[in-house]
């Protein structure tokens, strides 16, 4: 969430965060890139842009399932389901999903910043 990235860089507008962040990675843009790039898959099983929440259920069914999914970055991240309606991802919890964009389906991070 953006609360989440601002807890975690400073910052009182995106923008602000967004050059917080980028300072905290000493000015790399390339780091930045791979950190922003880690939260993105390009997975999907539909032909849509994507995975729904009822997709990535029926690939990690039972509680305690997991699955690595391969991030827009190159490195994977590791999806738990943690019950019947929730999953987390590298230990963070999924507080929201399905929300669907014009370029591909957000499902929102709510404890800490995804880090490769």
């Amino acid at each position: 969430t953006d609360d989440v990235f601002k807890a975690t860089f400073g910052g009182r507008s995106e923008v602000g965060t967004l050059f917080r962040a980028l300072k905290a990675v000493n000015y790399d843009r390339n780091a930045l890139k791979d950190v922003l790039l880690y939260h993105v898959t390009d997975l999907n099983t539909d032909g849509e842009k994507g995975l729904s929440f009822a997709e990535v259920a029926a690939v990690v069914p039972n509680t305690g399932d997991t699955v690595d999914v391969p991030m827009l970055n190159g490195a994977s991240t590791v999806v738990e389901r943690t019950g019947a309606g929730s999953a987390k991802i590298d230990e963070s919890s999924i507080v929201a999903t399905d929300l669907f964009g014009s370029n591909g389906v957000i499902h929102v991070i709510g404890d800490s910043v995804l880090l490769p």
